[in-house]
């Protein structure tokens, strides 16, 4: 004799089990499960109340995005309002792709545009390493 047992969400006490919270260990269901926490819905809830907000804005690697792309966002500003102007421009970028750097610069100065982003660059992988170092 086989005996299947079917587990009912602790939650709602509705709908079958399929998850495990990872904050309380009962068992959910789909519904009740918040996929981007896998905690069920209550523990989410205290989750929300202990950080004061939704917790994604508040780590420092969100903050860290939102300034990088704040800063490039400036940069592309100020190289529009130097071409309006009637300025020359320089520019220099470095973008890598895995282990292949790729350096690109356009405008008279570009030598040294493509130098400080190469030094930018270099400066901004040592403390990337560093920062992973002191995690640990």
């Amino acid at each position: 004799m086989v005996v299947v047992q079917t587990r009912v969400c602790q939650i709602c006490d509705k709908r079958l089990a399929k998850y495990v919270c990872q904050g309380c260990g009962r068992i959910i269901c789909e519904v009740c499960l918040e996929p981007q926490t896998w905690v069920c819905s209550d523990c989410y809830s205290h989750l929300k109340e202990e950080s004061g907000g939704f917790w994604v804005f508040q780590s420092s690697l969100f903050r860290l995005l939102l300034l990088s792309f704040l800063l490039i966002f400036i940069g592309v500003v100020f190289m529009v309002i130097s071409v309006l102007m009637g300025t020359p421009v320089s520019a220099g970028v470095v973008v890598i792709l895995g282990p292949l750097p790729i350096i690109l610069g356009v405008g008279s100065y570009a030598t040294l545009a493509l130098v400080l982003a190469v030094v930018l660059t270099i400066s901004s992988i040592v403390m990337f390493f560093l920062f992973q170092r002191g995690r640990k």
